[in-house]
Formats: structure tokens, C-alpha cells, sequence
């Protein structure tokens, strides 16, 4: 009787921090990382406890397994494993955590509809003290601008606003499609109003890849939806206000477009690949996998061999960049550099088949064949589609901030196709 009530206690608990988990992001990764580390811990403990069995013969769950072998592997085979094991030796939590959150909507179906508004709210408030802090150089508690040219709310100087919004864009949608899939989806005013503010709050945060991944967002979803006079009409708006801001402050514009193509054409002989500095890093990156076919340097460990001469890249016109730095800002080339060519497989086959799955829903949305159910997933793989996306330079793959953020929405996932990951029922 004791345990039932300390479980239920524990259970609820950790119910109540995962939904707080896109607030406790904006305040660091500590907060996110605990509840991630406590909601693994306690899924092992329930799948044990409920006896629940897991589905391992499920393609997907065996690549996974497979590939946290190979990444552990590569830590203990690297230059620096007990470095490398920071990042490899409890990288699985994440995806345990997301087949806890799966539970938690299996028991409550609310889970989602809580998640729902608290990350509608979130945005909402941060999307707004972004216009605040654009327009009064500080935001609505005195956190002044850290840049001149892109805003950041509450994460103050660290510049992952765009980012974040663009990220936690489709799982929000998803979830608002969740919450009414027995309903008919009509745009209304509100729901205008938001897609513009969380809009222009991207747009405002300067993030060059979030406002490329925004127009991916607004593009799908103008095919997606029967609406389109009222997702062209808000487009529209957007696009007006776009324009509108670049005309009234030409920084804009020049962080977008002047100090792009300046990075790019860094040299009048040489086109750059993003800029002169990403390209010598991308040189170190891949020349480490040459070195390293296998199995890699190990994860983390691309800071520490970079310096090293045989992979110690210059800008070729003025040797003013390195190519050595924490990681190699692009997931693609970090796993072939720090985990060899076996991840970097199994990471693909991961995301052609979300790619695949997000193309059939799109095109059949576009002729009308899709249901609520179905425009669910779309936004769940358009979500994956836009953060494992290879052709833009990104984060640390190993980060766990960006981490928690990639594996949210796993969660909801995991629960939709419940019965191909656990055996029996979920108690």
C-alpha cells in the first residue's frame, strides 16, 4: 500500500516537471537535463515494476540500440575516453525520457493538453518580450540586447531565441492538432496572430537557419491546409511586416543578407561553403573521418585533436581562420568525424525515412487524402526534418540543451505508435 502511494507520488511528480520542461530550457541545461535523468531512471524502474515488455524486435529500436553501441565503442577506442563518455555514456536517457513522456500520455491523455498551453504561453511570452526588447534595446526585466543586429528575450547573451522558437514550431502545432483531431481545423484570428508574432519573434532573433526553417514551416503548412486564401492572407501579413521592418532598420537586412553573402564571398576568387571559417572547419571535421573511418575520434573529442597539424585547417587567401573549435557545427559531419561512418549510416537511415514519410504526408495532404491523425505526424516529421536538417551549420549533436529540445516531441511519437514499441498493454 506504501509503495502504490510512493509511486503514484513519484509518478505524478515527474509528471508535473515534464510538462515544465520548455520553461526550465529558457532558464539553462541543468533543470532540463535532471528531469531527462530522472524520467529514464524511472522509466527503467516502471517497465520493471508493471512488467512491460519492450519491442526489440522493432527495426527502429535495434538501430538505435546498435548505434549507442557504436558511439560507446568509439568513446573507448578514442584518444580521451573518459572525456569522450561525457557525451556517449548516458546520451540514451533522451530517448528513454521520451518513452516515459509516451506513458504519461498513455495514463492521461491531458498530459498533451497541458503541454499544449504551457508551451502556447511560452511562446507567446517570449515571442512578445522579443518585439519588446527590439523595440526598447532591453526586454520586460531589464535584460539589455547583447547584439545590435538580433535579439534574445530571457536567454539574455547566449543568441538561441530563433532557435528555440523555430524548433518547438511544429511540436506545438502537432500537439494544438492532437488536442482536436475530432474536430473540423479552421483558421481563426488567434490562431493568425500567433503564427505572425512567433513569426516575426524568429525573424527578430536573427538566426539565419531559424528563418530558413520558418519559411519550410510556412510553406508546408500552406500546402497542408484546404484554408489557403487565409494562409496566403497570413503570409502575407508576415511577409508585410518582413519587409516593413527591413526597410525601417536596414540591420536587418544586413545581418540576413549583406553579412551573408559577404561571408560567403569571402575572397573575388573563391565562393565559401557559408562562410570561410565554417569551411575550415568542415575541412578539420572531415579530414578526422578520413583518419578515422570507423569508429572516429570519439564524441567530444573533436576539440581536443583539432589543434593537432594533420587536421589543423587555415582559410586558403589569409590564413586568419582555424578550423579548430568545440565542434564541428554540422551533425553530419560531427558524426563522421567523431563516430565514424556505422553512425553516420544509422543516423541517415533515421532521417530518410522521416524525410520520406514527411514527403508522402505533404503530397497527400495536397490532395486532400489526409486526415487530423495524419497532419499530426506531418508536423511531428517536418519537426526531425528541421532539426537534424544536414545542409546548415548547427549546434553540438551532443549538446544536451539542444539535445532535450530534439527529443521532445518523441515523446508523442513513441505514444502514436505505442503498440510497435511496448508488447503489452501499459498499465
Amino acid at each position: 500500500m506504501i509503495k502504490k502511494i510512493l509511486d503514484e507520488k513519484i509518478f505524478n511528480f515527474l509528471f508535473f516537471l515534464s510538462l515544465l520542461l520548455p520553461v526550465f530550457l529558457v532558464t539553462g541545461p541543468f533543470l532540463p537535463d535532471l528531469i531527462i535523468g530522472l524520467n529514464s531512471l524511472y522509466f527503467i524502474y516502471f517497465i520493471f515494476s508493471k512488467k512491460i515488455k519492450i519491442n526489440f524486435s522493432n527495426i527502429y529500436i535495434r538501430l538505435f540500440i546498435f548505434w549507442i553501441v557504436v558511439i560507446l565503442l568509439s568513446s573507448t577506442l578514442s584518444s580521451y575516453p573518459f572525456h569522450s563518455y561525457e557525451s556517449s555514456f548516458l546520451y540514451i536517457r533522451f530517448f528513454l525520457s521520451a518513452c516515459m513522456i509516451s506513458i504519461f500520455i498513455i495514463k492521461n491523455k491531458k498530459f498533451i493538453n497541458y503541454s499544449f498551453y504551457i508551451l502556447l504561453i511560452l511562446l507567446i511570452i517570449l515571442s512578445s518580450d522579443a518585439i519588446f526588447q527590439y523595440i526598447f534595446e532591453y526586454n520586460i526585466i531589464g535584460i539589455p540586447k547583447y547584439n545590435d543586429l538580433r535579439v534574445s528575450s530571457f536567454f539574455a547573451e547566449e543568441l538561441k531565441l530563433g532557435s528555440y522558437l523555430v524548433r518547438l514550431f511544429p511540436y506545438l502545432i502537432a500537439m494544438y492538432l492532437f488536442i482536436n483531431k475530432y474536430k473540423e481545423i479552421k483558421p481563426n484570428l488567434k490562431i493568425i496572430f500567433i503564427f505572425i508574432l512567433i513569426s516575426i519573434s524568429i525573424f527578430l532573433a536573427g538566426e539565419r537557419a531559424a528563418i530558413a526553417y520558418l519559411f519550410i514551416i510556412l510553406f508546408v503548412t500552406f500546402l497542408s491546409f484546404n484554408y489557403k486564401k487565409v494562409m496566403l492572407f497570413s503570409s502575407a501579413v508576415f511577409l508585410g511586416l518582413y519587409l516593413l521592418i527591413s526597410l525601417l532598420d536596414s540591420s536587418s537586412i544586413q545581418r540576413n543578407f549583406s553579412y551573408t553573402y559577404n561571408q560567403i564571398k569571402a575572397s573575388d576568387e573563391k565562393i565559401m561553403i557559408f562562410s570561410t571559417q565554417h569551411e575550415t572547419i568542415y575541412k578539420s571535421a572531415f579530414e578526422m573521418f578520413k583518419h578515422n573511418i570507423f569508429f572516429g575520434v570519439g564524441p567530444k573529442n573533436f576539440r581536443k585533436l583539432c589543434s593537432e597539424d594533420k587536421y589543423n585547417f587555415k582559410t586558403d587567401f589569409d590564413k586568419s581562420f582555424k578550423g579548430c573549435q568545440t565542434h564541428p557545427h554540422n551533425f553530419y559531419l560531427q558524426l563522421l568525424a567523431e563516430t565514424g561512418i556505422l553512425s553516420f549510416i544509422i543516423f541517415s537511415i533515421y532521417y530518410f525515412k522521416s524525410l520520406i514519410s514527411l514527403f508522402k504526408l505533404v503530397y497527400n495532404s495536397v490532395l486532400k487524402k489526409i486526415n487530423n491523425n495524419n497532419l499530426i505526424l506531418l508536423y511531428l516529421y517536418l519537426g526531425f526534418f528541421i532539426n537534424f536538417f544536414p545542409l546548415v551549420p548547427t549546434g553540438n549533436l551532443f549538446n544536451n540543451w539542444l539535445s532535450v529540445i530534439m527529443f521532445l516531441p518523441l515523446g508523442l511519437y513513441i505514444y502514436l505508435f505505442n503498440k510497435s514499441v511496448f508488447l503489452n498493454n501499459v498499465r
